[in-house]
């Protein structure tokens, strides 16, 4: 896959070379879409992570100049074989989620949305603001699945332990099979 796409594959053998490995990383995903004009059809939508952004509402009940979490959709416009620009438009993630609502999955099943980083953009248990002083938590917007989604092995034992108790769980061997090897773009 990497060299399909001009990129190229890094091995983390031990947790010392992440530093190291990330910041090539950083190099490839700073560079600008622009740059592979020619590899993008014009039919290939491109979604920025969520974010707050202050939108005019249509939902009732929601004061109109509220922020709201909201991700960007964008088009590149080609004409020919010539980059011309990009159309985009940002999209309240509260409306994604009432088009996933829409179909019925059944009793026992929910929708969620992960954005090309695989963080979650909505999700039943996804709580981004803090209850107790109404503001955005911390790095909402790079929630891991593993952080919301409840092993189906644990049993909650105690319905008074606090959410945040109930929800941990040992996630080190995904996490280190996850780090084990990943893939870069050029």
């Amino acid at each position: 896959m990497a060299c399909e796409n001009k990129g190229f594959m890094v091995h983390i053998s031990n947790l010392a070379d992440v530093q190291e490995k990330v910041q090539h990383y950083i190099k490839v995903m700073s560079r600008t879409v622009g740059k592979h004009g020619t590899s993008f059809g014009e039919r290939d939508a491109i979604w920025s992570g969520i974010y707050k952004e202050r939108l005019k509402s249509r939902i009732k009940r929601v004061d109109p100049r509220t922020e709201m979490l909201v991700t960007t959709v964008s088009y590149p416009v080609i004409q020919g074989e010539k980059l011309m620009g990009v159309a985009a438009v940002s999209v309240p993630v509260t409306e994604l989620a009432q088009l996933v609502h829409i179909i019925n999955f059944g009793s026992q099943s929910y929708g969620f949305m992960l954005d090309n980083n695989g963080y979650v953009m909505f999700h039943p248990q996804m709580r981004p603001l803090d209850p107790e002083t109404k503001q955005m938590k911390l790095n909402y917007n790079n929630i891991d699945i593993l952080e919301l989604e409840v092993p189906q092995n644990q049993q909650i034992l105690n319905d008074h332990l606090s959410v945040k108790n109930r929800l941990q769980y040992d996630t080190s061997e995904v996490k280190f099979n996850a780090i084990d090897g990943f893939c870069l773009y050029n």
